[in-house]
């Protein structure tokens, strides 16, 4: 178990909704099988992909309600 996953119990949960968000956004990626990160799912991406990656980031790791 990773040190992040440590820290926050909802680590996977967060990181795929990070993941289901960007998709939705238009910034194709796939996450890799043990939740370290990410590949672009193809080369044609947005020209704000840094802004749609931050966006979602900052909505899927934000408190939980």
């Amino acid at each position: 178990m990773t040190g992040q996953a440590l820290k926050n119990p909802h680590c996977a949960d967060d990181f795929r909704e990070w993941i289901r968000c960007m998709n939705s956004e238009g910034l194709k990626v796939v996450g890799l099988p043990d939740n370290a990160g990410w590949n672009y799912a193809s080369n044609d991406q947005p020209i704000n992909s840094d802004e749609i990656e931050s966006s979602c980031r900052l909505e899927a790791c934000s408190a939980r309600k």
